[in-house]
């Protein structure tokens, strides 16, 4: 890896593992439902976005997002558990429950992290089937898949440290 690639992974790679802890604990708690790493990878250009995924950003010694991407399907079924509640379409109810995982996933993994001294955004929630999330210009995106007994998901996230 060059240098100038490796300072720009720097931020990225330093929250991976704090990101994949948090979703793993996020799901185990707020589901009661295990969820299983699967593959990681570089993302640029080829995250496999699904139809709700909601973005949280994060700002401080380093600058760029965490998205948590679900499947309708997947989101369907988080509600469910969370409510008891069923829906099928991807609603105000859905977006806010996508959105409050993203939050919690975020939170716990800025905790995490301490050093980089990072406050969180406000997450928006994105519905649909085609669309591009923008990470930093300086970040190296990547994206963790997971399985879990109410569905698949992604979570994708990349970070540039500030100069």
């Amino acid at each position: 890896m060059s240098t100038a690639l490796n300072t720009m992974a720097s931020a990225t790679v330093q929250i991976v593992n704090p990101i994949i802890t948090a979703t793993l604990q996020v799901f185990e708690t707020m589901l009661g439902c295990t969820a299983t790493r699967k593959e990681i990878a570089s993302g640029h250009d080829k995250i496999p976005w699904n139809q709700v995924t909601a973005v949280i950003g994060l700002s401080g010694l380093a600058t760029g997002s965490i998205c948590l991407s679900m499947p309708r399907r997947t989101a369907f079924s988080a509600v469910h558990r969370m409510i008891d509640e069923r829906v099928t379409e991807v609603n105000p109810l859905v977006c806010d429950t996508v959105g409050e995982f993203a939050n919690v996933i975020a939170g716990k993994a800025k905790d995490s992290i301490k050093d980089m001294q990072l406050e969180l955004g406000l997450p928006n929630v994105i519905a649909g089937e085609t669309y591009a999330i923008q990470f930093p210009t300086r970040s190296y995106p990547m994206y963790v898949t997971f399985t879990s007994e109410i569905g698949p998901f992604i979570i994708a996230f990349g970070f540039a440290l500030e100069q």
